[in-house]
Formats: C-alpha cells, sequence, structure tokens
C-alpha cells in the first residue's frame, strides 16, 4: 500500500495542535544549553527479536470490540512484532506505513497525563531502565494517536506494561514513530505495570537535535542543578540553564533552548511555580521530546522539551 500522502505531511501539525505551544514565546525565553548495562523496570521486560518487516495488511485477528476495532487481546498475524530499537532502524526507509506490534513496553508519559476522547494524544513508551545515555538510545518511542480514535486509549496511565499494535512511520523530523488512526488502526493492552528509571547524570548539552533525531529518542531523563524562569502563566513552557552559569541572559536561537514543558503534566498546567521568578531546581525528570511548530511563512522549527509527567519530577 502507498504511504497515505498527507499522513507525513500533516503528522506535525498534528502534534503542534495537540501541544498547543504558544511559539511567540521564544522573545521572552531566557536561558542557556550548555552509565552501563540496562535493568528491566520491573525484572522482567524483554525486547523480542524482530522479524522481517512486511507490508501493511487486513488486520484479521488482534481481538476486536463491538464496532470492529482491535482490541490488542492478541497479535494479528498480519504485523510483525518487532522491538523499538528495530523501527527506528527501518522506519526511515520504509515507503509505507508498516503494521507493527511491541510487547512488554512501559508507559513513560501521557499527554495531559491521560488520552481524552476527541483530542489528539501522544504517549512515549520505554522498553525498559538503562544506566546510560549510550545503552538507552532508541529504547524508547513516541505513538501519535490522532482525535478520531483517542476514546481508545483513555484507560492507559503512567508505568502501565503495554502490548502495542500500530503502524511504523518516520515523520518529517526523521523521527521514527507509531501511529494510530482510522486508516491506520491500532490499540494498547496493559499486561502489568512498571516504573521506567531515569538516566541520570544527564547535562542540557547532551539534549540537541541531533541526539533526538538520530541517536537518542524519546528516552527519560534526569537533569540536575538547572534553573529557568517560569511564564506568568503556567501551561507554557521556558528555557533551562545549568545553574552557576550566571544565570538567565541570550542563549542564542530559542530552538537551542532546552525547554520544560508542562505538555504531559495534568491539564498541561505547572503547579507550584511562581511566574516571571528565576527558580533553581535541584533535579528535573522528564522525557526528552521534540516539538516541531509549523508554519506558512517557512521552514518549521524544532524545540527542544523535557516533559515531566507528575509534579513530583520537578524539585526545586
Amino acid at each position: 500500500m502507498n504511504r497515505p500522502l498527507s499522513l507525513v505531511a500533516i503528522l506535525s501539525s498534528f502534534v503542534a495542535c495537540a501541544e498547543g505551544r504558544d511559539t511567540g514565546y521564544e522573545a521572552q525565553v531566557e536561558g542557556n544549553p550548555s552509565a552501563q548495562g540496562a535493568t528491566a523496570a520491573d525484572g522482567s521486560s524483554e525486547t523480542p527479536a524482530p522479524v522481517d518487516a512486511a507490508d501493511e495488511m487486513p488486520i484479521v485477528d488482534a481481538g476486536v470490540d463491538a464496532s470492529g476495532w482491535p482490541t490488542c487481546d492478541t497479535m494479528p498475524s498480519s504485523a510483525n512484532i518487532t522491538s523499538i530499537p528495530d523501527i527506528f532502524a527501518t522506519s526511515a526507509s520504509s515507503s509505507t506505513p508498516v503494521q507493527e506490534w511491541i510487547e512488554r513496553v512501559f508507559v513513560t508519559a501521557i499527554s495531559g497525563s491521560k488520552c481524552t476522547t476527541g483530542q489528539a494524544c501522544q504517549i512515549f513508551v520505554q522498553d525498559a531502565s538503562y544506566a546510560t545515555l549510550q545503552v538507552a538510545a532508541h529504547h524508547a518511542i513516541r505513538i501519535f494517536i490522532s482525535p478520531a480514535v483517542s476514546q481508545y486509549f483513555t484507560q492507559i496511565a503512567l508505568d502501565d506494561r503495554v502490548n502495542v499494535l500500530g503502524y511504523a512511520v518516520s515523520d518529517a523530523t526523521n523521527e521514527g514513530m507509531v501511529v494510530v488512526s482510522p486508516s491506520l488502526p491500532g490499540c494498547m493492552k496493559k499486561n502489568g505495570t512498571g516504573k521506567v528509571t531515569p538516566v541520570t547524570g544527564v547535562l542540557l548539552s547532551d539534549l540537541t537535535h541531533d541526539a533526538y533525531k538520530y541517536s537518542l529518542g524519546p528516552v527519560l531523563v534526569k537533569v540536575s542543578n538547572l534553573s529557568g524562569k517560569p511564564d506568568a502563566s503556567p501551561m507554557k513552557t521556558f528555557g533551562l540553564w545549568p545553574t552557576g552559569d550566571g544565570g538567565p541572559f541570550d542563549a542564542g536561537p530559542a530552538s537551542q533552548i532546552v525547554s520544560l514543558s508542562p505538555f504531559f503534566l495534568p491539564s498541561n498546567t505547572f503547579i507550584g511555580l511562581t511566574g516571571g521568578q528565576t527558580t533553581r531546581f535541584a533535579t528535573v525528570t522528564g522525557v526528552f521530546g521534540l516539538f516541531a511548530a509549523s508554519s506558512d511563512a517557512g521552514p518549521r522549527t524544532e524545540y527542544l522539551e523535557i516533559y515531566p509527567r507528575t509534579s513530583a519530577d520537578i524539585l526545586q
């Protein structure tokens, strides 16, 4: 099947609308962006061996509800059982979305903390906990769920261990991801729980555009000794810089600044931060992300983000 021409072309626009980032904030943003082995998050996670990719086929036995939508009770014979690293390795070279089945991965973040019926939703999953960025590379992935099918994902929660059915694609930022939409059906089924431990010892300088797109992906990280100036609106991102680097100052283009985003917090809102006040953070934990803002006036702007999931991820 040929890839729908509109899928990749408009995917980032859907994501941008879902995130609702105020891209005019960059004029006020201030900041300066200046480990071995792996352990399963609950001692039982395992990455299944990848198999050869196949063209998209109709779902025939995934288990379906009364409407015919897949439920992930069983793996469809039409899908490839795969791993997250394998999706990154193959999606960029595929000319069509490929139906994939991923087993026993852990939910590390959900936009707004849960999917809502009728709204676009993003879910990040990671296959295990890792001690370093090098080992964690390409072991986490974004799942984009279109508004028309988000009702099938409203029961999924942070730290669920799940099986996933969806279609692997590579978007315009070269990010491998899994997509679920009316024409690309998929599902997610909880089969346990487990808390992924973030990679520690991470520096803001480790979190670059190239690192996200080509080497790391959306890994759960913890960064220490940071400062930032929260916006007056608790629903807006703000820039971070290493504490002790002289305080807020012009760090160049806003797209090079790593920002703290509330998009994966409940109600997309920071709690307990004072707007306009420079704040020191002992640690910030969250999924490393990239937000691409579409523009009719020119090239897209890509912003580096850290996505905390709860207020406990932001320690002052």
